[in-house]
């Protein structure tokens, strides 16, 4: 166990949840828009 893996699985988390929130905000505008 490293620190440094560690900070880099968060890192991977961070970014994946950015990406879902970014593609639900995209449907969500979509949506909206039709």
């Amino acid at each position: 166990f490293r620190a440094v893996e560690f900070i880099g699985g968060l890192l991977l988390v961070s970014l994946g949840v950015l990406l879902v929130l970014d593609k639900l905000g995209w449907f969500a505008t979509l949506g909206s828009g039709i």
